[in-house]
């Protein structure tokens, strides 16, 4: 699988930097580029994908700081998608099912009960507090919209916007 377009490259970048990955795989690179895929073919905007990747990155550095050295760079991946799972669910009105998640991203790594457990463990990792800081949330969020050229932010808003 390949990235939808060069947005999703520089995207995945900014949220790689926001997140504070130090070490990853190209499995994982590719369960991330899938995962981007995965919501804008569920019509997420890329203005709530990349509130959501804001969310997902300040998840994934709790979790890195309490288990880090227990994830190797091939578990990234899977962490770090399942911590999207648990961002659109927290952000989004309208969320897709873990089992259309499980489906489509994480049939070959577990079975669904499995993933079901590890959003389970990641949520008791950050105790429950899904909800940042307004000044950390708007640093995340700035540094993933200005990744973005912004004729293609503007240009997907309006698509949105016209969808709606």
């Amino acid at each position: 699988h390949q990235a939808h377009c060069q947005e999703d490259i520089r995207l995945l970048g900014a949220f790689l930097e926001q997140a504070g990955v130090r070490e990853i795989d190209a499995n994982a690179i590719k369960l991330l580029f899938r995962t981007q895929m995965f919501l804008r073919l569920c019509d997420y905007c890329t203005e709530d994908i990349c509130c959501l990747l804001a969310h997902a990155s300040s998840y994934f550095s709790i979790v890195d700081t309490l288990c880090g050295s227990n994830m190797d760079a091939s578990e990234v991946g899977n962490v770090i998608a399942t911590l999207a799972f648990i961002a659109h669910c927290y952000i989004l009105d309208e969320i897709c099912p873990l089992r259309v998640w499980h489906r489509y991203l994480f049939r070959k790594y577990c079975e669904l009960r499995t993933l079901n457990s590890a959003v389970m463990k990641l949520l008791e990792l950050l105790r429950y507090s899904l909800r940042l800081e307004d000044d950390d949330l708007r640093k995340r969020l700035s540094a993933l919209l200005d990744a973005l050229p912004k004729p293609f932010f503007q240009e997907q808003n309006q698509h949105s916007r016209r969808a709606s």
